[in-house]
Formats: C-alpha cells, structure tokens, sequence
C-alpha cells in the first residue's frame, strides 16, 4: 500500500515460499480529490491549542506514538532484519545498529 494525500496504491502481495495460488488480491489505484492541506490544517489546530490551551485534534502523545510506527518500518528496512521494540524505553532491543537511527543531530541551539 502506498498513500498519499493525492492517490493511493495498493500493490498485489503475491504466494509465499510454499503457497502456489497466485496473487492474493487484485491490484488498484485512485487519484484523489484534491482537498485542503491537512498538515496545515492540524499545524494550524496545534498553534490555536498552544493559545487556547485545548486539546489538539492530535495529541502530542498519540501523534508520537502513529509516527512511531513509520520511523520503525523505515529502519528495519534499512537494517534489513526484522526489529523488535521495547515501547516503554523506546529503544530496540535486538540490533544496536537499529538505535542509532532513531535521533539525528539537531541544528544549533537545539539539542535532546
């Protein structure tokens, strides 16, 4: 599958190693219609919250946490390895190389 906020793609997922019955679904695509910008849309919605002090459509915590997901997938792809994820100290506990993409040097005056 692959998503956009202009189409989306979903790619057929052929048999396994010992399955001979074909694809396993048709493939598809769509165009979308095109529709506000939503990342300004939820920028916008964090900055009113910032001044409101309301709760965001997308709480810090739960945005974080969707995203992780992602960033995971990213680099197990490119460790090549399958990685397993302690979600309490957020780190990966079965291939340091793993942990050492999950930070990246932050411009001047910023700094984790």
């Amino acid at each position: 599958l692959s998503v956009s906020e202009q189409e989306y793609k979903i790619f057929p997922s052929g048999a396994g190693q010992f399955q001979d019955r074909g694809n396993l679904m048709e493939g598809e695509e769509k165009q979308l219609e095109p529709r506000e910008d939503s990342t300004a849309n939820l920028i916008r919605n964090f900055l009113d919250c910032v001044k409101s002090r309301k709760q965001p459509l997308c709480p810090l915590e739960e945005g974080h946490r969707s995203t992780s997901f992602a960033h995971l997938a990213n680099i197990a792809l490119e460790k090549k390895t399958r990685i397993e994820w302690d979600p309490v100290k957020e780190r990966v506990t079965n291939c340091e190389k793993a942990n050492e993409l999950l930070h990246y040097e932050y411009r001047e005056p910023w700094r984790l």
